[in-house]
């Protein structure tokens, strides 16, 4: 009989590694000595030999699998070394580097905005715009049956588990489109290192954690034996006793009920854990497996969140952002982080000139200090520590910006406060929010400055600006061009994911209130039309010099391509994608790089066939396996391009905003709250800041030195802007325009400050700094604390008020508040014949004189005074 030695080494030649090879001879030992135990010696030896065969097939597999991720390892390290070292050529330092490749920096060197953001964004407008294409073109109200309609919901759901049963009809085709991305999906995470199974009947599943720790529903308990009448368990845990399953989901209940795997709690405590493989986490994803499509069903209903299309988008969502992560930094992306820190903070310790990029010298001359070398290299460790700090609670930028790339901010630590502090916010939103769309007009300005700095002059920039055509309106044809170029969809999707249940959770209820919130008020329509108008301008405009080689490019056009990480070689293929589409015009659509020719691709794939080893047929599928991925990168590339450059123009909060706002924190969290509160309706500011002040849009591109006209522009035309957004606002309120001249002739200085506020161009410091109140109508508290807190501090002096001699001032302010704070009831078009009809009447019942106190403070402090004829309002309520 061999010996266990022979039997590893036989294991060994069959083509694993050693260490896979002893355990596999372990487990079959182990096997061997059980059936023994058993008494099942007649048998043993055809089960030992179907259990090695499976165990070598998977440990072969696994092998495999290790070797590509080692591969894939070393190739994204040599690229991420070699676009340090192009930043660092130019001038720039490490940590430039960095934040280019994770969030995109506002520096202008190459690259600099061809970050793990943009591809994300990029992938997403893919995968969205083309489920929206295809749904729309099915015979069918697909968009109304999958709003409305929980039934065809329902058998949609059946149909992606249970395709047989549903063929030729339209829940069928519409579940065949969702398949189809999610399986675009799997085959795009494989290629970057991971390797998830096809399964066939497989649906994203969702779970609510507030439902699974419900103590009505049983928590763990109840879960589990839910579970397990409704689980295929052979398929979920092959070769699992009963009582093994049961404790395999309690470790699944544990971690998706706190939205974190808990075996990584050692770092909680302080311990070091080594970062997960995220590639391998992706392959041990999808564990349940329930027995049929009404099983799956039965379980959604009780414990699930969302309908079929919600669950799809959040699973590409999430499969985007590790998508991304992995492109960039490989099948281990945190690890790869950590290494490239730690080879950092080597090298600035033996080399002191790579120290120097770290310190501001100019600063330092200017206080007149100096720095000794030993200081100057502990100053350039010291600022590498605190961009990635281990610990208790990992922190500094690197650290939040990867918490967010990888969606670790979007799981709650306490699933009931964090709902709870959710509906909170959105009430806020949809009480103070109203006039949100009136604001927006002001930020036109910002659309125009882009397009100037695009390289258009003064009057076509505003052409463009105000360019924005309603594009719901346009033909099917046209809407089409739009959805591939990543716009006229977040619209869309805001009704069609929004949560609809039978028993709606709040958290389900309060999104689909705000989607209907903001579509009523036309904020959504406002914002769908000017990003449809701005990708127009930019595609377009690559489409009009698609013709040109890329020395030949406008300067400002080329630059910015530069920047987007679209280099000249990328552009050289990517011109050839120009299409004349119905509209007349000439694009450049991502889609259409796969129509290009193969020898179009080859040229930008060609370095990596020089070193390959194989016969003929085997190079051929390895050269069409780059081709199928070069013509993915491209189409990523330019539709982050649009993606990102959009953002400039129409500012929405992106990655790097919201890692500036909640810091790595978790909802449900003290810090995460706090975090959230003090922050809200401060995404916009911030994003301002980060992208237009920070980028200097108003700049053009091809000016490397001051641009007097851009500073005159966006200064005059920020004010102007701000100002007409303000009347607007002040219209709706049914208030006259605040004095812009004073009676001495003079400019209202107050009046200015305002505007500025208004159009977004001070951001929010110009709210601490200059204005009363911010531009959501808050005051000093509400700027810092935000306005939950602000709410929370007006009501309690209200009724502070009541109990201390100021009855009157405390039942005037409660009421002003609660009109304030009731959703819907402050949409701009409403609001100012509501106040008219029956709010100034409610509080002069409640509190007799306060219409004509509220008219003093509007002309002592603005000037304004009242449009409507409040005359007619007697004392106490009611019309004279």
């Amino acid at each position: 009989m061999p010996s266990k030695a022979d039997c590893v080494q036989a294991v060994i030649d069959g083509g694993l590694e050693r260490t896979d090879a002893v355990a596999v001879v372990e487990k079959m030992l182990k096997k061997k000595r059980e059936l023994k135990a058993e008494g099942g010696l007649n048998r043993a030896t055809d089960e030992l030999v179907d259990l090695l065969a499976k165990e070598s097939e998977e440990a072969a597999i696994a092998a495999a699998l290790n070797r590509k991720q080692v591969a894939l390892t070393i190739l994204k390290r040599k690229n991420v070394d070699s676009f340090i070292s192009q930043v660092e050529g130019e001038g720039f330092h490490f940590l430039d580097a960095m934040e280019a490749m994770m969030v995109g920096s506002s520096k202008k060197f190459s690259g600099a905005r061809n970050s793990v953001s943009r591809k994300m964004r990029g992938i997403q407008r893919r995968w969205q715009g083309g489920i929206l294409s295809e749904l729309e073109a099915l015979d069918g109200p697909v968009q109304k049956l999958l709003l409305k309609d929980k039934d065809f919901q329902n058998d949609v759901a059946k149909a992606m588990m249970e395709p047989e049963n549903f063929k030729g009809k339209l829940a069928g085709q519409v579940a065949e489109v969702l398949g189809k991305y999610c399986e675009d999906a799997r085959l795009r995470m494989n290629r970057a290192g991971a390797n998830i199974g096809k399964l066939e009947g497989w649906i994203p599943q969702s779970h609510d954690q507030s439902k699974l720790l419900s103590k009505t529903l049983g928590g763990r308990a109840g879960w589990v034996d839910f579970v397990m009448e409704h689980l295929d368990a052979e398929r979920s845990f092959p070769d699992m006793e009963e009582d093994d399953v049961r404790t395999a989901l309690e470790s699944v209940f544990d971690t998706i009920s706190s939205g974190k795997d808990l075996k990584t709690n050692a770092k909680a405590k302080g311990e070091h854990v080594g970062p997960a493989n995220l590639a391998r986490s992706m392959t041990k994803h999808r564990v349940l497996h329930f027995k049929s499509a009404d099983d799956f069903l039965q379980y959604h209903e009780i414990y699930g969140r969302g309908n079929v299309l919600d669950n799809v988008l959040g699973h590409l969502d999430m499969s985007s952002r590790k998508l991304a992560l992995m492109d960039t930094f490989g099948p281990n992306p945190e690890v790869m982080l950590e290494s490239l820190i730690e080879a950092e903070k080597l090298r600035v310790r033996n080399d002191v000139d790579a120290a120097r990029s770290y310190v501001n010298f100019e600063k330092l001359r200017n206080m007149r200090q100096e720095m000794t070398e030993p200081q100057i290299k502990a100053h350039a460790e010291q600022r590498l520590n605190n961009a990635w700090s281990q610990g208790r609670v990992v922190s500094g930028k690197l650290a939040h910006w990867y918490a967010e790339l990888n969606g670790e901010t979007f799981g709650a630590v306490r699933p009931t406060a964090a709902k709870i502090a959710s509906v909170t916010r959105a009430v806020m939103s949809m009480g103070k929010l109203g006039g949100a769309t009136l604001s927006a007009v002001a930020d036109v300005f910002v659309k125009a400055i882009n397009a100037r700095h695009h390289g258009n002059s003064l009057l076509n920039s505003w052409k463009t600006a105000f360019d924005m055509r309603f594009e719901g309106l346009s033909s099917e044809e046209q809407r089409k061009i739009y959805r591939s170029l990543g716009t006229m969809i977040d619209g869309t999707l805001g009704d069609l994911a929004a949560r609809f249940e039978a028993q709606d959770s709040h958290l389900g209820s309060t999104s689909s209130h705000l989607n209907r919130f903001f579509k009523w008020s036309g904020l959504t329509a406002w914002t769908e039309a000017n990003k449809s108008g701005y990708v127009h301008m930019l595609s377009t405009e690559l489409g009009h010099v698609s013709g040109l080689v890329w020395e030949d490019l406008p300067e400002a056009t080329r630059r910015i391509l530069d920047w987007q990480g679209i280099s000249m070689e990328k552009w050289e293929v990517l011109r050839y994608a120009a299409s004349k589409e119905v509209d007349g015009n000439t694009h450049l659509l991502p889609e259409k790089v796969w129509a290009l020719d193969d020898a179009d691709i080859d040229p930008l794939i060609e370095h990596r066939l020089e070193n390959f080893r194989g016969d003929d047929e085997q190079r051929e599928a390895f050269q069409q396996r780059l081709r199928t991925d070069m013509r993915r990168e491209l189409e990523t590339d330019l539709m982050g391009y649009y993606a990102d450059e959009t953002m400039y123009a129409i500012i929405e909060p992106d990655e790097k905003t919201r890692a500036a706002m909640v810091r790595g924190t978790r909802p449900g969290s003290g810090w995460g709250e706090a975090a959230r509160f003090v922050t809200q309706f401060k995404s916009f500011p911030i994003a301002y800041i980060q992208r237009t002040m920070s980028g200097k849009r108003w700049k053009r591109a091809d000016v490397d030195g001051l641009d007097l006209m851009g500073v005159s522009h966006y200064v005059a035309t920020s004010f102007i802007m701000g100002y007409l957004a303000m009347t607007a606002k002040d219209l709706s309120k049914g208030r006259t325009p605040r004095e812009l001249v004073d009676k001495d002739g003079k400019i209202n200085m107050g009046t200015a400050s305002a505007a500025l506020l208004q159009s977004g161009g001070a951001g929010i410091y110009g709210d601490f700094l200059l204005g009363k109140v911010n531009r959501f109508g808050g005051g000093f508290l509400g700027t810092i604390a935000g306005p939950a807190v602000s709410t929370a501090s007006s009501i309690g002096v209200s009724i502070n008020q009541l109990y201390t001699g100021e009855p009157t001032k405390g039942r005037d302010g409660l009421i002003r508040e609660a009109l304030n704070n009731t959703p819907y009831l402050n949409l701009w078009y409403t609001r100012a014949a509501f106040d008219y009809m029956v709010g100034y009447h409610i509080r002069e019942m409640i509190s007799p004189g306060t219409i004509k106190r509220t008219q003093r403070r509007l002309k002592k402090e603005y000037g304004q005074e009242m449009l409507l004829p409040v005359e007619n309002i007697k004392r106490g309520g009611g019309w004279r």
